[in-house]
């Protein structure tokens, strides 16, 4: 059953919504406060000294801070798509892979030693 959607307050719908879910507007409050978080923290990936790197869960990088420039030499667009294997020291492989499985089960990531 389509309820109709309207604003607090008003008498005339602006939309419809397919269920019987309570119809409001959007929160503009809460649009605000996400929007400046977002900037927030597009700021610090963006001016951070140290490397923050975004990963999927097969290890391919989907953004690469650009202090990668001066921490590793490449620029974020030459790592972004590419596995993150390709840049890691061969020896290392199996202990990064083991830290990013825990990072993806919610435990606490914590600073591990590469050659």
């Amino acid at each position: 059953m389509r309820k109709p959607v309207q604003l607090p307050g008003g008498d005339q719908p602006i939309g419809w919504r397919p269920d019987d879910r309570p119809a409001t507007a959007p929160d503009t409050t809460s649009e605000r406060a996400l929007d400046a978080t977002s900037s927030i923290n597009q700021r610090i990936f963006d001016t951070s000294l140290d490397l923050i790197l975004v990963v999927d869960k097969r290890g391919n990088f989907l953004r690469v801070s650009p202090s990668s420039a001066a921490i590793l030499g490449d620029q974020p667009d030459e790592m972004v798509g590419h596995s993150a294997a390709e840049f890691l020291y061969p020896d290392d492989l199996e202990g990064t892979r083991h830290e990013m499985r825990l990072a993806r089960r919610g435990q606490v990531m914590r600073n591990f030693e590469c050659h």
